[in-house]
């Protein structure tokens, strides 16, 4: 062996060495977490606050709270994503605090999947048996019939009972319900996540807490009880009344209904 790597005294360089190279590989990491830190600590002394050992000053503290959660909740809903709150768009994170570009996309995404699955049959002139929603113009016409057949009520011969056009119409519209409840809640899930996020950066931990289980939380359970409430009565009469159509011209390509009970 080559005497220069015999012994203690070239251990100790070779070492020293391969130390060094492995702390400047390692440094950036370091780095790295040491600002994370640095910035975490920051974040959450900005979340406390100044002291608040008085009335006077745990009031205070709530105004900034209230007044910084009520301006990030605005912007979120506005697409005001300025502050350093809403971070990069590119990251999950950053997208999901944007409220309003979450529900427009959901929304968007909604329309369109009720364009393509919102019916219960789709009639066609020759049915796919890849597709098992489809169902050809004969077969459907044939099914109308035995409807018409079964629904008989006071209409002279030759007519037909026209409570079946709200019967089949309730048929078609049956995958509403699921599709608007899809929809609902990852509305509802949004809006939960942005409040969660902005009241975290906006209080502490234990104030956060104390504010969304004594005051934020019920009004949010409020809102869902009220969007529940609304969405039932906008799909109520298309399930259970009767359509009316006013458009004489070309009834089968009405527009607009009007619906009775």
């Amino acid at each position: 062996m080559d005497p220069t790597q015999v012994g203690v005294g070239a251990l100790r360089p070779r070492l020293s060495h391969v130390l060094k190279d492995q702390i400047l590989i390692q440094l950036p990491n370091v780095l790295e977490d040491v600002e994370a830190g640095i910035s975490d600590c920051k974040s959450r002394l900005r979340r406390l606050g100044a002291s608040r050992g008085t009335l006077m000053e745990q009031r205070q503290y709530i105004l900034r709270v209230s007044h910084d959660f009520s301006g990030l909740i605005k912007a979120a809903i506005g697409g005001m994503y300025g502050d350093p709150f809403f971070g990069a768009a590119m990251t999950e994170e950053g997208y999901q605090k944007r409220l309003r570009a979450v529900v427009q996309n959901t929304l968007i995404d909604f329309a369109e999947q009720m364009q393509k699955e919102g019916h219960a049959k789709e009639i066609v002139e020759t049915a796919s048996k890849d597709h098992p929603r489809q169902i050809s113009r004969s077969q459907y016409a044939d099914a109308v019939n035995v409807v018409m057949e079964r629904s008989r009520g006071c209409e002279l011969p030759g007519t037909y009972n026209p409570l079946i056009v709200g019967e089949l119409f309730s048929e078609q519209c049956k995958p509403w319900k699921n599709l608007v409840d899809g929809a609902t809640h990852r509305i509802l899930s949004a809006a939960s996540y942005s409040v969660h996020s902005v009241l975290e950066y906006a209080a502490d931990e234990s104030t956060a807490e104390g504010l969304l289980q004594e005051i934020i939380g019920p009004g949010l359970d409020q809102l869902k009880q009220d969007l529940k409430e609304k969405i039932e009565e906008i799909l109520e009469p298309h399930q259970s009344n009767h359509p009316i159509t006013y458009n004489d011209a070309n009834p089968e390509s009405a527009i607009f209904l009007q619906w009775t009970r």
